[in-house]
């Protein structure tokens, strides 16, 4: 994992990453898209957008990831989340997405897969496989690292509003504690 983390800040390019974090921020929509394990990192993003009120809608059923997509417009950014590239709900949501004029993000592990291909930006991870974990948990680490740079970077474009609103969604749910460390 640490040599994922190490990899993938190496080859990270700068100037995807901050046309990411704006094409994010600008959005009006932003549907996430993912099956699998790659859903499970495009739910914990879009928690942390949500904390600092950046909408996004996760999918990770192909039919209702086209539907998402079919609705996209210039003002909407569709991400793909898929780890291998090739994950074909994905892909046909983004390419749909891009047809209806929206701006696409891809988040995978290669940056020449057909995913990456159809994306009008990239940000990629990188990860060995090992004998007992497999390629896909190193990927993991390193993709929730990228996503939580770009939850950071997004913040920064206008800080005092993620504070806001940060404070707001951390009141909304202080009730739900059970904790007495309020």
């Amino acid at each position: 994992s640490i040599q994922a983390l190490e990899e993938t800040l190496a080859i990270l390019d700068i100037g995807n990453f901050d046309r990411a974090a704006d094409l994010i921020y600008r959005s009006k929509h932003r549907d996430f898209y993912g099956v699998g394990g790659s859903a499970q990192i495009a739910r914990d993003v879009s928690h942390k957008f949500l904390r600092i009120g950046i909408r996004a809608a996760v999918y990770d059923d192909s039919h209702m990831m086209l539907m998402s997509a079919s609705l996209l417009g210039a003002e909407d950014i569709a991400v793909g989340f898929s780890h291998s590239g090739n994950s074909s709900a994905v892909i046909d949501a983004i390419q749909l997405a891009k047809k209806n004029g929206a701006r696409t993000l891809a988040i995978t592990n290669y940056a020449n897969s057909p995913l990456a291909a159809e994306a009008d930006v990239v940000l990629c991870s990188t990860a060995r496989g090992s004998p007992l974990m497999g390629e896909n948990a190193a990927a993991r680490i390193a993709q929730l690292n990228i996503l939580d740079a770009l939850f950071v970077a997004v913040a920064q474009r206008d800080y005092q509003a993620a504070e806001h609103n940060l404070g707001r969604t951390m009141s909304a749910v202080t009730s739900k504690r059970r904790d007495k460390y309020r």
